[in-house]
């Protein structure tokens, strides 16, 4: 259970920096206010065993334009650089220059909302565990 805290902790940490109001899982505080973020992990095994999971994380904003969700969703994806990455793509979370784990980008997405109001972006990422 402490391999997935750290999990947790580490992309909560990363996503923090790259956006505002950052949560995990799909509770959000009733008087959060817009735009946040929410992402969370998927997968029908164990974690703890895993080598392969996936993780979505969801932005979401007001107003008829999108050009504010696209640069969060850009600012969340980065850069891609195969080195340093700015964002979760091609990002890597491990210690001595061995990564415990490496997310890559399957696609991203408009999610339909409800609210003709709300505006909703979705990247879904490959996460490969190095055990």
């Amino acid at each position: 259970m402490a391999s997935l805290n750290t999990f947790v902790t580490a992309i909560t940490t990363r996503i923090a920096t790259l956006a505002d109001r950052v949560y995990y899982g799909d509770v959000i505080p009733p008087t959060e206010y817009i735009p946040y973020v929410v992402w969370k992990y998927t997968t029908t095994a164990d974690v703890e065993d895993l080598q392969d999971f996936f993780v979505e994380v969801t932005a979401t904003d007001n107003g008829p334009d999108a050009t504010r969700i696209e640069n969060t969703a850009d600012a969340i994806n980065g850069d891609g650089d195969k080195t340093s990455p700015t964002g979760l793509h091609r990002w890597h979370y491990g210690s001595g220059g061995s990564p415990t784990f490496r997310m890559f980008l399957i696609n991203r997405i408009q999610l339909p909302s409800m609210d003709e109001n709300m505006v909703r972006r979705q990247l879904r990422y490959r996460v490969r565990v190095y055990l």
